[in-house]
């Protein structure tokens, strides 16, 4: 098999249950063992011959934002871009006052989209150069000029919590009202020297970004129809932009429910024996986003009145949870249509069947009713989707067993409470993540961008409600220098630290979690840097090992990495001498986290 890495990524996407790569390696030439397990612990293993031979094609790189020629009113950029090539990697190189190059790498997500973030823009002209290189060495470069304008021009933060829906409502500060505003294809209302815009469409993916520009009297914007949500270009236009990505969010994505009740029995009346039915239903599908429909129906017949009834139809237009829209219904029921409130969504799983007899003084009759109800529930782990960056999730999840079959929602009501025995936790399985602790959490660790279902689900458990909330708290894990966190994909202008400087290492966890019984770390350190030495100390009593005098000492000798130190949750090291490439990470930590209820995690951080 002649094959690329473009070809490995989709064959890691094709095992991958989530359906996204979250890790590349380049293959060795030679049969590979694919294996996969199930929750059960099955395994399925198949062997794949790869046969890698170059590919002399470049990538091909788009940049989305900024154009050429932008005048950004802005101390600092992120560009935005995609590749055909989701192994490439991207740096842009910009030339600073004192003529020196500096160096800023890109992310890329697995979807080909590329983000560099945070590049300090000089007063006048920056001529930016980006750079796509592939696995095999290709290069593709693109260059674009902007010019840093002092124009004031501002976009007030975005709630976070506003930042999953389709539409939002934002606002800004602009330097001179003559001006006209738009931001991500809509025209915004600017009073004084303020601006307001309704109905903007938010970017999907796990990125908000928005894009701002302002219009000088006299030049009028058009709409693309070909871009919709991009703004306008015109010469003397400025503009500015705010990305942030969006959090992790759990929703309801689907729920159904359906019941039919039919009763049938004999009246005996001293004028003689009436028989009598009675057939009710009820149903509804929605779907997130999507317009859903339901019915309901009541015909009742009797020997000697006849039968009568009625039925209806109603309809929701697209929602998105958790605002629901009404609907509206129609059918022959009084009066005939009218407003239809919005679903009940409850949160469970049911599937019962009821067949009784019953009884009464002057009778007897048999019912028979069936009811099936599914909620879906789907987490989104928010942030951008970049190969091997994973954050810690925590989950909460309960259930409880409902007895009395003819339930239905809501089921937090007084008369129910006595029909509801909780589940133990460790029956639990929370969707496609695994079973739940005995505390009822559930420790992942899990790629930004991506989605996860988890429905709560209980084996032999006929009908059951857990709810509608079911959003994790997600925890960032960094490596800290000295108290200051590093980013895993670029440098960071602050963290700043000279030849021989000491530099005490540790793992964090933003927020803080509890729960974890233990920890076990293994660091990794470049070449150029030592954990350990010796010192001569003259006229100092004490051992000439002591390194907590090192800035004092006349001497360094022995000086070597100590397998000990590696192994130690706080650990230190020294910069021995020399520069790094801009694209070196030279720390990275190994962290594996045992929690209290058994679970564990691992996590493999750079910085």
């Amino acid at each position: 098999m002649n094959t690329s890495p473009r070809l490995v990524e989709d064959l890691a996407k094709s095992f991958n249950r989530s359906g996204a790569a979250t890790s590349r390696h380049r293959l060795p030439v030679g049969t590979q063992t694919l294996r996969a397990a199930d929750l059960a612990g099955k395994v399925a293993v198949t062997n794949l011959t790869f046969n890698l031979e170059p590919d002399a094609s470049p990538p091909v790189l788009w940049l989305v934002w900024p154009r050429e020629g932008m005048k950004i009113c802005a101390e600092t950029l992120t560009l935005k871009g995609s590749l055909d090539d989701v192994s490439a990697s991207v740096v842009l190189s910009l030339p600073d006052l004192s003529g020196v190059t500096n160096h800023y790498a890109g992310v890329v997500g697995r979807d080909g989209q590329f983000w560099v973030e945070a590049v300090p823009l000089v007063e006048g002209t920056n001529d930016l150069v980006l750079t796509a290189t592939d696995v095999w060495g290709n290069v593709m470069t693109t260059n674009v000029a902007v010019v840093k304008t002092s124009f004031p021009l501002t976009l007030d933060p975005v709630p976070v919590g506003q930042l999953h829906q389709r539409f939002v409502a934002v606002t800004g500060t602009i330097g001179d009202p003559n001006y006209s505003v738009w931001v991500n294809g809509r025209q915004a209302v600017v009073a004084a020297n303020t601006w307001s815009a309704s109905q903007v469409p938010v970017t999907p993916g796990g990125v908000a970004w928005f894009e701002v520009t302002a219009y000088p009297p006299g030049e009028n914007p058009q709409p693309d129809p070909e871009e919709p949500t991009r703004n306008p270009v015109t010469p003397n236009s400025i503009a500015t932009e705010n990305n942030t990505d969006k959090p992790c969010r759990s929703e309801v994505v689907k729920d159904f429910q359906g019941w039919y009740s039919r009763e049938e029995g004999v009246y005996v009346f001293p004028a003689g024996p009436e028989e009598w039915t009675a057939d009710l239903h009820y149903t509804h599908d929605w779907h997130t986003g999507q317009p859903a429909y339901g019915r309901e129906g009541d015909y009742r017949w009797n020997s000697v009145s006849g039968g009568s009834g009625c039925s209806k139809h109603f309809t929701w237009p697209p929602s998105e949870w958790p605002m629901l829209n009404p609907g509206s219904w129609e059918g022959d029921c009084y009066p005939g249509s009218g407003e239809w409130g919005a679903p009940t969504i409850a949160g469970e799983h049911c599937a019962v069947e009821v067949k009784e007899a019953t009884m009464w003084t002057d009778g007897i009759g048999l019912r028979d009713y069936v009811r099936h109800a599914q909620t879906q529930l789907r987490v989104y782990t928010g942030g951008k989707p970049v190969p091997k960056r994973r954050s810690l999730f925590v989950f909460s999840a309960s259930a409880s067993t409902i007895f009395f079959k003819q339930a239905t929602p809501p089921y937090n009501t007084p008369w129910l409470r006595d029909w509801q025995r909780p589940i133990p936790p460790q029956d639990i399985v929370l969707g496609d993540l695994g079973p739940v602790g005995s505390d009822h959490r559930l420790y992942k660790a899990l790629p930004d961008g991506e989605t996860h279902d988890v429905t709560p689900q209980v084996k032999n458990k006929e009908f059951y409600w857990f709810g509608t909330e079911m959003t994790p708290q997600k925890h960032k894990i960094f490596i800290a220098a000295n108290g200051y966190l590093l980013d895993p994909e670029r440098v960071r202008p602050e963290a700043k630290y000279c030849v021989g400087m000491k530099i005490n290492l540790a793992p964090v966890i933003v927020p803080a979690v509890d729960g974890i019984q233990e920890k076990q770390v293994s660091w990794t350190l470049a070449k150029r840097f030592i954990n350990a030495f010796r010192v001569w100390k003259p006229n100092q009593e004490g051992p000439p090992w002591d390194e907590s005098c090192y800035d004092s000492a006349w001497g360094l000798t022995d000086s070597r990495v100590d397998p000990e130190w590696l192994h130690r949750e706080q650990t230190r090291a020294w910069w021995l001498t020399g520069g790094l490439e801009y694209a070196t990470k030279p720390i990275t930590v190994g962290l594996h986290i045992k929690f209290e209820n058994g679970q564990e995690v691992g996590f493999n951080l750079k910085g």
